[in-house]
This record gives structure tokens, sequence and C-alpha cells, in this order.
């Protein structure tokens, strides 16, 4: 399979940069607050077919949609595109292409057409101004992409090559690929780095995912340095034939297979896809506080929630013939996860995507938690053929275990209620007999901590400056669960509910402690709570909430 993705590969690199002689255009920036999209678009229409477009050093404003359609061509991208962050107008529908189906992502820049090469030269790329966006968000709810706006959407574009490229503070996803057949990247930076020090130590940087590919075929990356608050590369649904070589991923979820299977009506492939030489390494917390996976799969089989879908599914497919080769770990919360239900609630069917034939090779570093690989498969499809080989990932505290889980249907319901539904809730004791007074200072130290004290910043932001409740905030309860962290505390005589799920902030009020535990039974779906087990976790030792206060 990957000498036969190469010699692709070398065809679409010989193809794209033996571009015909044609007529050349240079431009260089018109200056501080000019708008320079019309001049961009000027050169691309005169010499994006069988000519050379030059942007000389320097910053382009741009302040509107833009498509380059390249055929026969070569852009020597010297400057950076500085996409203006009027945040409103881009969030008007209008005035973003909405030419990535899955989800309908908003894309300010387009990129197609045919044999073509874009070259940055290491110096030239895109300036997505991020920041306010980041900022906006923290008080402003989101559901998935809301219109946030892709930096650099590849477009049913064939033979094309995009060389020495950077992308600092995206907005939303650095790069998605969709609906294209044969295009490199060879050398991609992407910088989602919060830079405002009111947000250290938070993750506001969420969906910044370095590449979404989509319904595209023959697509290889080489060389990609990805900081990021989501996924690093993520595979979705109908890539095949993929090579990614040399990838180094800092912060953020991981490399991901999916989402898959979020549309139910609809057939999702994931097929020949070879990376080696992958590193995922944590950095500094105050940047950005995650480093969840080294290597992830997961299809959705659960209720559709929204329109188009931004969770659930259900669909079909498979995703097979994957080998991840030479990975270096450095403290990840998880190495490996594999799960065909994912977001899965009581009552729905068995998840009908399969995963087989992943073969893992030669991994090697460290892990913060007690799993090196956690396999969820459903009884319609399962999981296989699965291999490990050189699979050493020592534990960065104590010895790892492995754990392989295949669910059968029972199984699968209660491992649900446990880890996916509600897990342990923490509170006074006035509560019923399954909630429990007790912080885990293992989870608080060892994989919950920097959600936590994320939680605790974020409250304080929000009720003393945004909504300006009076009084101390004072933590009465809170749960986690593989899906987030969740707090009940009171302020200003009042009492709240606040969760970190899906890096989305919600919050309710309720007006009593009682309140708040008869909404949980609803939402529960039992009237005692029997869904909600009292999970035994391992004491070592209880801790109180004193450091709310520090």
């Amino acid at each position: 399979m990957l000498g036969s993705v190469i010699l692709l590969l070398l065809s679409t690199i010989v193809s794209c940069t033996g571009q015909s002689s044609g007529p050349t255009c240079t431009i260089s920036p018109l200056g501080v607050g000019r708008d320079d999209t019309n001049q961009v678009l000027n050169a691309i229409a005169k010499c994006g077919h069988g000519g050379h477009t030059v942007l000389q050093d320097g910053v382009y404003n741009i302040t509107r949609k833009m498509t380059w359609d390249l055929v026969n061509a070569k852009v020597d991208l010297h400057g950076s595109l500085n996409f203006v962050p009027n945040i409103q107008f881009w969030l008007n529908a209008t005035n973003t292409y909405r030419v990535v189906f899955i989800q309908s992502q908003a894309s300010w820049f387009v990129i197609t057409g045919s044999d073509f090469e874009i070259d940055a030269h290491n110096t030239g790329g895109i300036q997505g101004n991020g920041q306010p966006w980041w900022n906006f968000f923290t008080t402003t709810p989101r559901a998935d992409g809301d219109g946030r706006p892709i930096s650099l959407t590849v477009f049913q574009a064939v033979r094309g090559v995009i060389r020495n490229f950077a992308i600092d503070a995206p907005p939303f996803w650095c790069n998605c690929i969709a609906e294209s057949q044969s295009v490199v990247y060879d050398g991609m930076k992407c910088n989602a780095s919060n830079t405002n020090p009111a947000f250290a130590g938070q993750n506001i940087v969420p969906n910044t995912d370095g590449i979404d590919t989509y319904r595209s075929d023959n697509i290889s990356m080489f060389n990609w340095d990805i900081t990021s608050g989501d996924d690093c590369l993520a595979i979705k649904g109908n890539s095949t034939n993929i090579v990614a070589q040399n990838i180094t991923c800092r912060g953020g979820n991981g490399i991901a297979f999916g989402s898959l299977g979020q549309y139910a009506n609809l057939t999702d492939i994931v097929e020949n896809v070879f990376m080696e030489n992958l590193t995922m390494t944590r950095i500094n917390s105050t940047i950005q506080p995650n480093m969840q996976n080294g290597v992830y799969f997961k299809s959705w089989d659960a209720t559709i929630n929204g329109a188009p879908p931004t969770g659930g599914g259900g669909g079909g497919g498979f995703t097979t013939n994957v080998t991840t080769r030479n990975v270096v770990l450095d403290r990840v919360n998880r190495p490996t996860t594999i799960t065909q239900t994912n977001d899965a609630q009581s009552g729905d069917l068995p998840s009908k995507y399969k995963f087989e034939n992943l073969h893992f090779e030669n991994w090697s570093g460290t892990s913060l938690t007690n799993e090196l690989v956690a396999l969820t498969c459903s009884p319609a499809a399962n999981c296989t053929n699965i291999t490990f080989v050189d699979f050493n990932q020592p534990h960065s505290v104590s010895v790892v275990r492995n754990i392989f889980k295949t669910m059968d249907e029972e199984v699968l319901r209660e491992e649900r209620a446990r880890k996916t539904i509600y897990a342990d809730w923490h509170t006074d004791s006035t509560l019923p007999k399954y909630w429990s007074t007790d912080w885990n200072e293992w989870e608080l130290t060892h994989f919950w901590e920097e959600r936590a004290l994320d939680g605790k910043l974020k409250i304080d932001k929000l009720f003393k400056e945004t909504w300006q409740v009076p009084g101390t905030i004072k933590p009465l309860a809170y749960m986690v669960s593989t899906g987030g962290l969740y707090f009940l505390f009171a302020a200003g005589g009042r009492y709240y509910f606040w969760a970190d799920r899906q890096l989305t902030i919600h919050s309710m009020e309720f007006a009593s402690p009682q309140e708040f535990v008869d909404y949980a039974l609803k939402a529960d779906g039992s009237e005692d709570g029997s869904h909600m087990p009292d999970v035994e976790i391992q004491q070592i030792p209880d801790a109180d909430f004193s450091w709310w206060s520090n």
C-alpha cells in the first residue's frame, strides 16, 4: 500500500513543479490600514491560469472572502495574508463560503484548480487574528463551527502542492481539504496559542484543528508542526490513500480518525492511511493545558443533534488498513482510544461503523493515566485485526496496565452509565447516598487539575466580570466524566450549575440544591438516580475544596 501511495505522490510533485511559462504578476502590500483584497484577486485572475504570481514580503490586508482558481500555475507567497478580525462580518453566512459539506463549515479563503504550486518560503502564509475570536467566545456560547471560518480550504483541487506555509492564530480549523485528489502539503506550521494573560492555563482555542481531510484521495502531509487546542490532524469520512510523515503535535487532542458516522444516511470510508514519525508533546500549561491522546479513533452512535449535526449520527462505513509507526508520546493523557460508541445514550442502536486492520508499530514515551489502550467496540460491527508491535508506553508515575474492552450490549449500557453519561458526583452529605463529599486527590493531581482550575477561572470571570454576581462564589459539588467537568456552586444567594463539556460553557440557575438534584435526576432519566451508580474510585488521599481559594 505504501509503495503505491508514494508513486502517486511522486507523480503529483513532478506534475506540479513543471508549469509552463506564462504571464508573471508581482504585487506588494499597499500599506498599513489599506485593503489589499482587490489587488490580490486581480493578480490571481490575470496570472492564475498558466502563469506565475508573486506576493512580495509584507502584510496583505484581506477584508472579504477570497478564491484562488489556479490551473497550471505557481504562486510565491512571501508575505502574510492578514484576515481582519471583523467577527460579526465573518459570522454572517453570506460573507463566507460553505463548500465543506460536513457540518456546513465556513471558509474565508478557498484554493481550487489543478496542477498548481503555492510556496510560502517559510516567511508567508495566513494571519488569522484568532485572539479576538478566542476572547469573544469565552463569553459567547458556541456550537461546533458556528460560522467561525476555516483559515485555508482546498476544495475540488487536483494535483496541487502547498509548501513551507504558516498559519498563525486561526479562529477555527487551520486547514481543510475537501473533494480533492493528489494534493501534497510539504511544510506546514499552525500556531493557535492564547496570548491573553487573563486566560492563562485555559484552553480557549477549541476546534483549532491542524487539518481536516474529507472526501479526498491521495493526500500527503510532510513536515508539519501544529500547536492546537483540538485535533492535530483529523481524518474524516471518505479520506483514502493518506500519508503523514514527520508530524509534531503540541497540545490538544492528538491525531484523530473522526468524527465518523455523523450522518445517519451516509457512508464514511477511511482506507489506506500510513503515518510515521509522529510526536505528541505536552507544552507549557499556561499556553495549552491539554494533551489528550496519541492517536484515537471515534465513530458516532447517538441521537442526531442539530441540523447539520454537531453530534450523534449512527452512520455506517468502515476504517481499514491504517498504520501508525514510530510514534513518540510526551505525557499524553491516554495513548490510544478506539471507540465505536462515541456519545452513545441508553436506547441507541448498536453502532454499525467498523474499525479493522489497524496497526500500531514502535510506539514509545509517557502517559499520565493507567490505560495504555482502550477499545469500546459494538456488537453490531466489532473491531477486528488490530495489532500492536513494540508498543511501549511507560506510565509517568507507575506501571501501565493494558486494558482492552470489547463490549456486548449489556456491558456497554453499564459502561455508558458509569463513564459516559454521569460519573461520580461529589457533594455534601445532605444529598442522596450515591453522592460523595470526597475530592479525589489522584484525579485532581493527575488528570483533572488543569480542567478544574480552568473551570474556576472561567467561573470567576463570568460571574464577577461579565454577569457581575455579588458575593463569594462557593463550590458545593462537582462531577467529572469522560464528557467534561461539572460544578454546582452558590453565588449571590442563588445556586448555579456550570459545565465545561466539549469545551463549551453552559450555565443554569437553581433556587436550591434540591432543585439541582431534581434536574440531574431528570436528565439522568430515572426517578431515583439508579442510572447514576456510585462509582468506586481509589482514594489517594482525600482532599477538599481548599484549592479553590488558592
